[in-house]
């Protein structure tokens, strides 16, 4: 029997479900096992207070960087424009330098809405998940992080979960 995977960061990281599935040889190539508990409220607080100053550091940090605009694919193929290539391309410098400030404000994610999302029971993972979708739902709009952007995303998430486990539920009667 296989264990089931959870979610890995890294090929040397593993986190699982049900520890009670490992089979022999799989648990003979376990070297250390750490136990998580959930977090609680505070804690939750804490890691999405943490992931969204990271958030703005990094904005800061590429709103001071020159701004490139890069050549897209099928214009250095051919030398001319073609309808695949990005809304971007069609921008002269000063839209581009306005969708690069917009794109790099800090997050406008308030304290309440810290508090709400506090609330939800999750861990770590699943909230970096989040807030990384959140991002590039975020960058891709042209917009600062915003709770909108956040919600989206665990509406998504969400319904993906509640897709997957009717389908799992479907396949149990099926095989049962």
């Amino acid at each position: 029997m296989h264990p089931r995977l959870c979610e890995s960061d890294t090929e040397s990281e593993l986190t699982l479900c049900r520890v009670q599935t490992f089979d022999a040889a799989f648990q003979s190539r376990i070297h250390i096992s750490l136990e998580y508990h959930e977090l609680d409220a505070k804690s939750r607080k804490t890691v999405w207070v943490n992931f969204l100053e990271q958030y703005n550091v990094a904005q800061a940090a590429t709103r001071e960087r020159p701004l490139k605009k890069l050549p897209s694919a099928a214009k250095a193929a051919n030398g001319a424009q073609t309808s695949s290539t990005s809304a971007v391309d069609g921008m002269d410098d000063q839209e581009l330098k306005t969708f690069h400030h917009n794109q790099t404000h800090p997050h406008q994610i308030t304290s309440s809405n810290i508090d709400k999302l506090s609330q939800m029971s999750m861990n770590g993972r699943e909230i970096k998940n989040i807030l990384k979708s959140a991002q590039l739902l975020a960058s891709r709009e042209g917009k600062g992080l915003s709770y909108e952007h956040v919600k989206t995303v665990m509406e998504v998430m969400q319904h993906l979960h509640n897709a997957t486990r009717d389908s799992e539920r479907t396949k149990g009667s099926l095989y049962h």
